[in-house]
């Protein structure tokens, strides 16, 4: 496994050595021996290792092994069934969370909440319950829009694949991720996937909220500050300038909260920013909300990650608090 993360991480070619196949094989065999043991196959110790080898598994070949995450996240579903009653440690715990999570945006798969307990400290409970077509496997803000808007629901699978992503992240602190082949490579193919979206019906929430997920991809989970983000906060301006700002509040002022805060985001630093900081003050005020729990309690709903937002959102607030 040690070599596997080295040539994951560091572009080692040490995946052809014998030496390293020899481990493997020899690893994988004690591992199903284990398992086949009754009295071994469901305990702390096992169900680490078996995890940790099904994270390798995910973290190589950048994202071309669905199958075989798959198959490994099959097995170990099984493996807890044997011991329905067994509950993991918490450090297991969130071991298998991590890795149910992440296998779910590779595979474009519903997480299959291993543990009778799932984790609650993102959002109360991030475990997606229901299959990725209902509006019930996306973060709670979006729920009504989707039933609102017709439009929206063609982009349930990247939605849920992007609070897969943000969890993950979240898992990870917010530092480890946006190095990890894998979890960039499946950022990459969200932010494309938002990319080759046309503006549809020329529905200016649909557009702005498409880019403003697209920010959050750019800026939040991978920490890229590029030009590609002011282009981005361009597009954002350039599409609500054409709205009538008090009608979008009237339809839609959480879902607008939230893209004001990220269009802020993308535009920190630039000459836009003080456009942005207008009108995200503007929602704030029309919602009545003054209280910076409270605002963090609207945009959490959407797309957030505590490690990365809450720190932008308290450099905005500072600014922000006067113009309510």
């Amino acid at each position: 496994m040690c070599a596997v993360h080295m040539s994951t991480i560091f572009g080692i070619d040490a995946m052809d050595s014998v030496d390293v196949v020899t481990h493997r094989t020899e690893t994988l065999s004690l591992l199903s021996k284990r398992i086949g043991d009754p009295n071994e196959a469901v305990n702390d110790v096992t169900l680490t290792a078996v995890a940790r080898y099904v994270g390798q598994v995910i973290l190589c070949n950048n994202g071309n092994n669905a199958e075989e995450t798959k198959l490994h996240m099959n097995g170990l579903e099984r493996m807890l069934a044997l011991n329905p009653d067994f509950e993991p440690s918490n450090q297991v715990r969130e071991m298998l969370f991590w890795t149910d999570l992440t296998a779910a945006a590779l595979c474009h798969a519903p997480p299959r909440q291993l543990t009778k307990r799932p984790n609650i400290r993102l959002y109360g409970n991030p475990m997606l319950q229901t299959p990725r077509s209902t509006i019930g496997i996306v973060c709670r803000g979006f729920q009504k829009i989707i039933a609102d808007h017709e439009v929206f629901k063609g982009i349930t699978d990247i939605l849920h694949d992007l609070r897969c992503l943000a969890a993950v992240a979240h898992y990870s602190d917010s530092k480890v991720h946006s190095e990890i082949p894998i979890f960039v490579s499946l950022c990459f193919g969200v932010g494309e996937r938002l990319g080759g979206l046309l503006a549809m019906g020329g529905s200016t929430v649909f557009e702005s909220c498409r880019l403003a997920a697209m920010v959050f991809v750019e800026i939040v989970l991978l920490h890229n500050n590029t030009p590609n983000a002011v282009l981005l906060a361009a597009g954002m301006k350039r599409t609500l300038s054409r709205a009538n700002m008090e009608v979008l509040l009237q339809q839609q002022p959480e879902l607008l909260t939230w893209i004001l805060y990220m269009g802020n985001m993308a535009a920190f630093g630039t000459e836009m920013a003080p456009w942005f900081l207008r009108r995200f003050a503007q929602a704030l005020s029309f919602q009545g909300l003054s209280l910076f729990e409270t605002v963090r309690n609207v945009l959490i709903e959407f797309l957030w990650l505590d490690g990365v937002s809450n720190e932008h959102l308290k450099s905005v607030w500072s600014e922000v608090q006067e113009m309510i």
